[in-house]
């Protein structure tokens, strides 16, 4: 069982915010308190976006190497 709340304001208002991020071709970045549900909301509005048809990246920075150097070699092959 998953224990969630719907928060169906915070969503659309983070739909609207990613989808004018998306139309500016910029990014956006989600920042507040820890353990308030910040990545399960952003995840989880991610995924209504994608099933109505938008591309959405999604990166949290526990998936970056710990250092400058580390993101530097390990992104080397993509330039």
């Amino acid at each position: 069982m998953r224990l969630e709340l719907d928060r169906v304001e915070e969503r659309a208002r983070l739909a609207d915010w990613m989808d004018q991020a998306g139309r500016a071709s910029s990014g956006l970045v989600v920042t507040g308190e820890p353990d308030v549900g910040k990545s399960a909301l952003t995840i989880r509005t991610a995924q209504q976006l994608t099933d109505h048809g938008a591309a959405v990246a999604c990166l949290s920075l526990r998936d970056l190497p710990e250092s400058a150097v580390q993101v530097d070699t390990s992104w080397a092959g993509a330039r």
